[in-house]
């Protein structure tokens, strides 16, 4: 995989947790989202612990005022990593815009109206 692939790939899975955890409703659209998160083809896109998911939702809301405002950055973020992503001449991208890039962009869009 292109090393900037794979960068774009893994942020995807990080953005994607931060509206997980602000976006929690409504409840079909939290779990679009992270439908999204697990359809991606990497180990860290799988279902944290517990543990693990409660001190990752602590730590995104000790990053700014306002957790609305930096899940839509989360958001713009994702927005510009799917643009290069359907872009890239890469295998795994490839198999991305194989519907999974169309379906996040309105997964995306609808959490953006949301927040």
């Amino acid at each position: 995989m292109n090393p900037v692939v794979a960068i774009h790939m893994q942020s995807l899975v990080e953005h994607i947790r931060l509206l997980e955890a602000v976006v929690t409703a409504p409840l079909g659209l939290y779990s679009d989202i992270k439908m999204l998160r697990e359809a991606l083809p990497l180990e860290d896109a799988a279902d944290l612990p517990r543990h693990e998911l409660r001190e990752r939702r602590i730590a995104y809301g000790s990053l700014h005022a306002d957790p609305r405002q930096l899940a839509l950055y989360a958001a713009a973020s994702l927005g510009a990593s799917l643009d290069i992503l359907e872009a890239a001449q890469d295998d795994a991208a490839a198999r991305l815009r194989d519907g999974w890039i169309s379906r996040a962009r309105m997964v995306l869009g609808r959490a953006e109206a949301q927040v």
